[in-house]
């Protein structure tokens, strides 16, 4: 295995208590309504079909980069999933894998760098390894608040470990958004929805819609609603689901209040 991932196996897990995330947007919930399942699509970093999840927070957020528009296709709506989903993973990175293959954390990480470098065991501990080494706990981990001072590593010879310390300080207003500090699962099967959900966060006016809120019960989840107004931002909408899924978690005891 790579030399981060050596560095992080020697970590003691604690155990975690956080869900997946799966981020979509209106449009492409469409089709996941009318199947009840998730299905992998082609990923132009791999060159397979996966499906992509993060851990404990929804760090993918769909048209980040658009401004304000009016167009339903573009409401975001985030799945919290079954953590349980991590023993189907193919592949886990300690971050938006796509995000670095297209060079959106260079620096500090160096261009020469390889994505496979990064990849941690197909481990369902490995979330919690990373976790606990570089953040101390869930709580600080979904908050993007990383250790201040990190030791335990030579940073003039194991250079992947020392950039990666430095991409969790990046500055906040840079592009690469906290996908730079998420934890990415990386599946190639389907999954069928039915028993491998916690609660779909959407926008209140769909949920007024019939049959929406039953079809997502179904699935043994909640549906919970957030405000948007006619004309929004995809950055600022998913800023609000953000916090749904904090008082959620805070709620269902999966995450420990700050």
């Amino acid at each position: 295995m790579p030399r981060f991932w050596d560095f992080v196996k020697q970590t003691n897990p604690s155990s975690g208590k956080l869900p997946l995330t799966h981020a979509t947007d209106l449009f492409h919930f469409r089709q996941i309504r009318g199947t009840s399942t998730l299905d992998p699509t082609k990923c132009d970093v791999y060159g397979t079909k996966l499906l992509y999840f993060f851990y404990g927070r929804p760090s993918y957020r769909p048209h980040a980069q658009l401004a304000t528009i009016d167009a339903k296709a573009f409401l975001p709506v985030c799945m919290l999933m079954s953590r349980e989903l991590t023993d189907k993973a193919v592949r886990i990175m300690p971050f938006d894998s796509g995000a670095f293959h297209h060079g959106r954390m260079h620096p500090p990480m160096h261009k020469e760098m390889a994505l496979d470098e990064f990849e941690m065991a197909v481990d369902a501990t490995a979330p919690m390894r990373l976790v606990d080494l570089f953040y101390g706990n869930e709580r600080k981990y979904f908050d993007a608040a990383a250790k201040k001072e990190f030791g335990g590593y030579d940073e003039f010879e194991e250079l992947e470990i020392d950039s990666y310390f430095r991409l969790l300080h990046h500055r906040s207003n840079s592009p690469t958004d906290d996908r730079v500090s998420a934890v990415e699962i990386q599946i190639a099967d389907p999954i069928a929805l039915a028993g491998q959900v916690h609660a779909v966060i959407l926008p209140r006016q769909f949920l007024d819609r019939p049959g929406v809120v039953t079809q997502i019960e179904s699935w043994g989840a909640i549906a919970i609603p957030y405000n948007v107004k006619e004309e929004f931002i995809p950055r600022e909408a998913q800023g609000a689901i953000f916090e749904k899924i904090a008082e959620y978690l805070e709620q269902e005891g999966m995450l420990d209040p700050p």
